[in-house]
């Protein structure tokens, strides 16, 4: 409490999916190189990326950065930027948000179970199947994470965490605050 999470500055965002179910794909090695893996994204992964490059326009103070959706949980960095003038919201306080942090977090949410519920229609009236569709299970947890980055130091070090995280996944997954131990 009292941070006022709608002034300017940089967050980095985990978002985890309901129990931890995986929606968004699988990570497998790269078929190009031995080395690298990546995400086999589902339908609905490339929504969250689309969604989440769609932020700007919902909430125009909001300007997304780097970004990785992993098979249960997404991460990114945001930017929050105002004008010099910009009195502020207030400290973060319980209940409805916006124009802040918690509601570009929920406005993406939305737009992700949005188009999974989309996603399952489809899926229903396909050969897929109703009880078939992943995406009709689909749901995040309640909450997200955050972390207030302070210093180009602290930014550099959370974009290659994001960069590298399908990397680490095997090795990470079930592990808790893996980013900074």
């Amino acid at each position: 409490f009292g941070y006022d999470y709608s002034q300017a500055g940089a967050y980095f965002i985990t978002i985890c999916t309901a129990n931890r179910g995986v929606f968004f794909g699988e990570v497998v090695a790269d078929e190009n190189t031995a080395h690298q893996v990546t995400l086999r994204g589902t339908p609905l992964a490339l929504t969250a990326v689309t969604c989440w490059r769609k932020i700007p326009e919902f909430h125009p103070f909001a300007v997304p950065a780097d970004f990785v959706v992993m098979p249960d949980h997404v991460h990114g960095i945001l930017f929050i930027e105002r004008p010099p003038d910009y009195v502020g919201g207030g400290p973060n306080q319980f209940g409805p948000q916006r124009d802040n942090l918690a509601a570009v977090v929920r406005g993406f949410k939305m737009g992700v179970t949005k188009a999974a519920r989309e996603i399952a229609a489809i899926d229903a009236a396909t050969s897929v199947g109703a009880s078939a569709s992943p995406a009709g299970r689909f749901g995040w947890q309640s909450r997200f994470h955050d972390r207030i980055i302070r210093t180009d130091e602290e930014l550099a070090r959370l974009q290659w965490y994001i960069e590298q995280n399908p990397t680490r996944w095997h090795e990470e997954r079930g592990q808790p605050d893996g980013i900074f131990r």
